[in-house]
């Protein structure tokens, strides 16, 4: 996208190298009228109606045309583009139909006697749906209308021309909507669109650093296709840092009945029953309450954060052993002793593993979870069930085989040092939950101090010099002294790295995310980059640590062009929510870049510092240096 000011120096260079300027309209919205006509201005929920935007142009002006009809090689010149500033609860819009436009002779046009273009008068359409859930009442549309015009020596600077259209959404099935005053202005338009729009045929967009795709999701191959990458999404939650400290965990649960293959195989079952459970009863949570509209609004309640760090703290307790005994605990936390070999142990393992993912989102995962949100109760259900069946197929393929797993130690000195470092790092992920839910209590999110951080950091290096310690008292030959006193070197490191990392503040001059805020920056031709993000998201604190705080990335963010905008949603944020569910997504974490157009013009959860600098680029209107840094 141009900003605003590479509009009006093209415009005034061209106006300026051409005769008789004196002449001319200050500026494009002087030759051109405007005029908005509804299909019908009442409508039921599910109903679908047209906006037809008639412009009529002064004698011996024209326009350009939309973006995909503008020749090569024009770049100069500024597109016609209708846009809507942002939609109304309950209204989903359709992709705006352009007309053809028509040859006109032109002066200014190196190379060229003729450009397409639009004169005379010519008719917009925007497809609208009224959502089935959609309360009764009025809602106003506020469009933005991009138009350039000129005559066949010179344009004039561009203008945004901002209009309103007021519908009434009435429940009533009784009533008849009234007919359209001007049906001659819809026969050009394409009914097709709306068998993209409605809740049963939508189009899912996938994508993950850079490659992406889209599928057809209205057919039942379609449907299957979704659900294929929904799992897909699912079994990489598993490789994200939400999961991964339980990860061993059950390696460990399952290895203890290795030795019996049924046994092994009953546990599994347990496990993955307990993970496909919780996400299906999570959808249902989503589709039933209208409280509930994102997987990882469970984490913006503080003390959902808090009890589950304490959960994770008894387990890492209950996994330390001493002198091979165990340490007392209270008997109601026997039931989360990871290793036990029970059904109800195991299935309650599953649970909790299910539950620390949902901060998380993995590629492919947070498309499918949006688009079940869209679609009737069975097939929702059956698509939280695969992304659940996803993520617990690791731990049947291990159930299934044991023999991938009885390598592990199951008794003697070893074993105890293993369970003894898992337990240590549940305890330093027991530190951040309780820790992301103190701060989110106290109000901070994550702009807080983070001084939590030390804490986990002081743990994990605690771990490494503990694992040091013991794995020399313990391995009596130099290559297991070697292995474990680098392990232990590594943990130390990355704890204090971990410490240093986290609680320094950030070089990117984030501003606070509200709607206006959004629109003003847009209004005045800002890019503007948003970041989805909290407190308790690790994943997306790696994204911005690994990606946006890169050297050049910072640089780019802190131009006055561009405005780097946080979406915080550690706590209760009902705007930064909404907008999320707006860009398609329940979960994060989420980055978009938006130019002039309402649409971003680049989204993902999974991106690379060239993908971002690509995206600004873009934005401006300007191509990528290389083709490269679209997929570095």
């Amino acid at each position: 996208m141009r900003s605003k000011g590479s509009w009006l120096i093209a415009a005034i260079v061209v106006a300026a190298l051409a005769p008789g300027v004196a002449a001319a309209p200050a500026d494009s919205r002087r030759v051109v009228d405007v005029e908005l006509t509804w299909s019908s201005p009442v409508a039921r929920p599910g109903d679908q109606r047209v906006l037809a935007v008639t412009l009529r142009f002064r004698d011996g002006f024209h326009a350009n045309p939309d973006r995909e009809r503008l020749p090569a090689g024009l770049e100069m010149l500024v597109p016609t583009h209708l846009g809507m500033s942002s939609e109304p609860a309950g209204i989903e819009a359709g992709p705006v139909q352009y007309p053809e436009p028509e040859p006109v002779p032109v002066a200014y046009a190196k190379d060229r006697a003729t450009i397409p273009a639009y004169a005379g008068r010519v008719v917009l359409y925007l497809p609208v749906r009224v959502r089935r859930d959609a309360e009764a009442g009025t809602r106003r549309l506020n469009l933005q209308l991009t138009v350039q015009a000129c005559d066949d020596r010179r344009c004039l600077p561009p203008a945004r021309l901002a209009r309103s259209a007021e519908m009434r959404v009435d429940p009533d099935r009784t009533a008849t909507a009234p007919a359209a005053a001007r049906p001659e202005l819809f026969r050009d338009f394409d009914r097709s669109v709306f068998s993209s729009m409605g809740d049963q045929r939508r189009r899912v967009e996938f994508g993950a650093f850079g490659y992406g795709f889209s599928v057809d999701a209205s057919g039942l191959s379609g449907g299957l296709l979704v659900l294929a990458l929904g799992a897909v999404g699912g079994f990489l939650l598993n490789l994200t840092p939400c999961v991964l400290p339980v990860v061993p965990l059950k390696m460990m649960g399952l290895s203890q009945a290795a030795g019996s293959r049924g046994r092994c195989l009953a546990l599994g079952a347990s496990m993955a029953a307990g993970v496909v459970g919780f996400w299906v009863a999570l959808g249902g949570a989503v589709l039933t309450f209208t409280g509930l509209t994102a997987a990882n609004q469970l984490f913006q309640y503080p003390a959902f954060s808090t009890g589950i760090g304490l959960v994770i703290a008894a387990m890492g307790l209950a996994m330390m052993t001493g002198a091979g005994a165990r340490l007392p605990l209270p008997r109601g936390l026997v039931f989360w002793e990871p290793d036990r070999e029970t059904l109800g142990g195991a299935a309650a393992l599953g649970v909790l593993t299910a539950v620390l993912s949902t901060p998380c989102t993995a590629p492919f995962m947070g498309a499918t979870a949006f688009w079940a949100t869209t679609q009737p109760p069975a097939a929702a259900l059956l698509a939280f069930a695969a992304i659940g069946a996803g993520m617990a197929s690791p731990y049947l393929l291990l159930a299934a085989f044991p023999g991938l797993i009885r390598r592990l130690p199951r008794s003697g000195p070893g074993s105890v040092l293993v369970k003894q470092v898992l337990g240590l790092l549940l305890l330093a992920a027991a530190v951040f939950f309780v820790g992301t839910g103190v701060q989110d209590l106290l109000g901070a999110g994550e702009a807080g101090p983070r001084v939590y951080w030390m804490g986990v950091a002081v743990v994990i290096a605690a771990t490494g010099l503990w694992l040091g310690y013991r794995g020399w008292r313990i391995a009596h030959a130099w290559p297991g002294r070697t292995a474990s006193g680098a392990v232990a070197a590594l943990m130390v490191a990355s704890g204090v790295s971990l410490g240093a990392t986290m609680t320094r503040e950030s070089p990117i001059g984030w501003v606070e995310y509200s709607p206006d805020r959004l629109a003003a920056a847009r209004q005045a031709g800002k890019v503007v980059v948003l970041d989805f993000t909290a407190e308790w998201c690790l994943n997306c604190k790696w994204l911005e640590r690994r990606e946006l705080r890169q050297a050049r990335v910072v640089e780019a963010l802190g131009r006055p062009s561009v405005v780097p905008m946080k979406v915080d949603l550690t706590g209760g944020n009902p705007a930064g929510n909404r907008k999320l569910n707006e860009l398609g997504r329940i979960t994060i974490p989420l980055l978009a870049v938006f130019g002039r157009s309402p649409d971003p013009v680049f989204m993902s959860d999974a991106y690379t510092a060239g993908q971002v600098l690509a995206a600004i680029q873009k934005a401006q209107g300007r191509r990528p240096r290389n083709a490269e840094s679209a997929h570095e």
